[in-house]
């Protein structure tokens, strides 16, 4: 199995194995997910073909019940936790709320990245001993954010975020 480590700014690595877990980029409207299969990236479709899961943040129990079934259906076998990716500007109490759903589904969150973290790890951004600044953008879900951060010695650091910005639609 591949594995992967991440270092944190608390100092710990956390490791896992990338065939057991699932990543799911939850929005307003529902959720995106990805497992490795075969050691290769896959967006995972549900029972009816979709790659976008209905559903959101209002209903989250059932949104993370439905990511971990499909990556299930796709591996033919159990997962043994998520990568959450969300917005940056998310409070501790939500994260916290996230963590309980998920464990309640039998789906523990190993990690929720914020979306600029996890588009710089998505980039293969170098994270050696360099200090790098990165600027990253996102738009999507009818709002737009921007965030600031620090990569040195392995360690993502948000420095400062936007928060959301409401970004209505044509």
């Amino acid at each position: 199995p591949t594995a992967a480590s991440v270092r944190s700014s608390s100092g710990g690595v956390w490791e896992a194995t990338v065939e057991n877990l699932i990543g799911i980029d939850l929005g307003p409207l529902g959720a995106v997910v990805s497992v490795v299969d075969h050691h290769r990236p896959v967006v995972v479709a549900d029972e009816r073909g979709r790659l976008h899961l209905p559903g959101g943040p209002d209903d989250l129990e059932t949104t993370l019940l439905r990511a971990k079934r499909a990556a299930e259906a796709r591996l033919q076998r159990p997962v043994t936790g998520a990568v959450l990716v969300v917005p940056e500007y998310l409070q501790d109490r939500a994260r916290n709320e996230r963590r309980e759903l998920g464990r309640a589904v039998g789906l523990p969150l190993r990690r929720q990245l914020s979306r600029p973290v996890a588009s710089l790890l998505g980039l293969s951004v170098d994270l050696d001993d360099t200090e790098r600044r990165y600027l990253t953008a996102h738009v999507g879900d009818g709002v737009a954010s921007a965030a600031v951060a620090l990569v040195e010695d392995g360690i993502v650091e948000l420095l400062s975020d936007s928060g959301p910005v409401p970004c209505p639609g044509p």
